[in-house]
């Protein structure tokens, strides 16, 4: 019986996989897969059915046979999960029994719902961009990669030759609805959540598409080759020093009553976030303890993933409308009493997935209870949300004046980008246009100075021509008369007089009256110079 239940849940969970990782459209809810592989790994533990090919012993899904194929040099594993306070507390034990002391801080990040990809940069430049795959190899999309204006081409700062970055893509909410939005009214099919939809997008095979597709990023790890152990908390540091974007709240606790108030604090506060956070995650601060604490073949014994508690709404269906799209595509629209779910006022629904409309038999007049982690978890039930408002909290003081912050750049920032619009379609080709005409004037001035100078080299040719045909005895004469005519008074002239070494640097009226007192004067060698030299 055991047997039979196991091969079940394999096969289940395999295609579970399958439809998440690779064809990006779940079928399947996190903390409903999370139940089963937790009830298979406890089957397979009890009745010693362990195999290395089970859903329990392996991570994320297949590489593509569309991309080359790259080895992760250190494994990206997953994270194990826990829904309630009490595992939460197991995992500390678990820790401090290792570890045999309590000498330890614990860093409590958000856990963003997105893809998970490997970053490499050499000499700073971006040489690599993959996607986890099965955790041991990925997929290279570093062309797509290249597309995501979150991530730079070259860090900032001074870094190690080498630098592996871990991070997570993903959508925010408003743009994920306006590109299903689009998607539907052209007759297209609707991704199901943002995390399928950057999944998808990312393994596309023309980057100029995935440049269209509103992909953002933030960095959460870093790895060096150098040796050095450093903190999680001074690797956030970098990630910013480096020029890469990171989560703007993460938290240091010394114990594990300050994760849970953390926790709390976070939870309150998610739904007012741009992006779908899904739970925390809960990571050993010290680097230097992570060797020791170890992993297993799937999770590190160092970190685990806390899952936000599912938020449940009833409404009821009052109508339901056709909808036209623009390639004339029909659409039923379910029009719902409004409910307030995960921070957002839900009145109307896109009816668009048939098949669990059929199976659900829904019809006007029914009531509808959905269990939501968040507010576009909606999709995996067959409805598209419309956000008609979204309704503000009141986060404890412990992390309001950070969230106000981030409030306060969000705003900053695009005001900045207004202001940049601005300066490159209007101050830019207005200092184009005057660096064009300052060139402009260069070139005439270089011109008519060349064609002057060329004039006065012409003359003094002319006078030479006519001092060499002159009898020797008055080309004294005729020579200094040629150096009047072209030189400025301004200019000296370096002579040799007598043909000796006695060199005289004199103005050239010096020189013509020194000339009146001594009658025979010889003018081997003359060097002109000016007197800005």
């Amino acid at each position: 019986m055991a047997e039979k239940r196991v091969l079940e849940l394999r096969k289940l969970l395999q295609q579970a996989n399958e439809a998440y990782y690779d064809q990006a459209t779940p079928f399947m809810s996190d903390q409903r897969y999370d139940e089963l592989l937790k009830e298979l790994g406890n089957l397979e533990k009890e009745y010693n059915l362990e195999d290395p090919q089970s859903p329990t012993a392996r991570v994320g899904g297949a590489v593509s046979s569309n991309f080359e194929t790259v080895t992760h040099p250190t494994p990206l594993l997953s994270l194990d999960n826990t829904y309630n306070e009490d595992e939460l507390n197991e995992f500390d034990a678990r820790v401090r029994k290792i570890l045999g002391h309590d000498s330890f801080s614990y860093l409590v990040e958000l856990k963003f719902d997105g893809a998970s990809i490997r970053l490499r940069y050499e000499k700073g430049a971006l040489v690599l961009g993959a996607t986890r795959g099965d955790g041991q190899q990925g997929d290279d999309i570093t062309k797509n990669i290249r597309t995501i204006q979150d991530i730079p081409l070259f860090l900032e700062g001074t870094p190690p030759k080498v630098v592996e970055v871990r991070g997570e893509a993903f959508m925010e909410k408003e743009a994920f609805v306006r590109l299903n939005h689009y998607r539907e009214e052209a007759g297209l099919s609707v991704f199901a959540n943002p995390r399928n939809s950057t999944a998808g997008s990312l393994k596309m095979q023309d980057p100029k598409v995935v440049a269209r597709r509103p992909i953002r990023f933030f960095a959460f790890d870093l790895l060096f080759e150098d040796g050095v152990n450093r903190n999680q908390d001074q690797k956030l540091a970098l990630i910013k020093e480096y020029g890469l974007p990171a989560n703007e709240f993460p938290t240091l606790c010394e114990s594990i009553e300050q994760v849970h108030n953390t926790i709390e604090v976070l939870d309150q506060i998610r739904h007012e976030l741009p992006f779908e956070t899904d739970g925390v995650v809960i990571k050993v601060n010290e680097e230097v303890l992570r060797e020791q604490l170890g992993s297993t073949s799937k999770f590190p014994r160092w970190a685990i993933a806390y899952k936000f508690q599912a938020e449940q709404a009833v409404s009821r269906i009052n109508d339901i409308s056709l909808q036209v799209g623009r390639l004339g595509t029909i659409t039923p629209v379910a029009e719902l009493e409004p409910v307030l779910l995960a921070g957002t006022t839900v009145k109307r629904a896109s009816l668009h997935n048939e098949e669990e409309i059929q199976r659900k038999d829904i019809r006007i007049g029914d009531q509808v209870k959905e269990r939501i982690q968040s507010y576009l978890d909606l999709y995996e039930a067959g409805i598209a949300v419309e956000i008609v408002n979204v309704q503000g909290t009141n986060p404890p003081s412990a992390v309001k004046d950070a969230f106000d912050d981030f409030i306060a750049a969000r705003e900053d920032k695009e005001r900045y980008q207004n202001e940049a619009q601005r300066y490159a379609f209007t101050i830019v080709p207005e200092a184009r246009g005057q660096a064009q005409a300052r060139i402009q004037e260069a070139e005439g001035y270089k011109l008519e100075v060349v064609a002057n100078a060329q004039g006065e080299v012409d003359r003094f040719n002319q006078l030479l021509f006519e001092y060499q045909k002159a009898p020797e005895v008055t080309r004294d004469r005729l020579y200094l008369d040629a150096l009047q005519s072209v030189l400025s008074s301004s200019t000296k002239v370096m002579i040799d007089v007598e043909g000796g070494n006695n060199l005289l640097y004199l103005p050239l009226d010096k020189i013509m009256e020194e000339n009146k007192k001594r009658e025979s004067i010889s003018l081997n060698r003359i060097n002109l110079r000016n007197d800005d030299e």
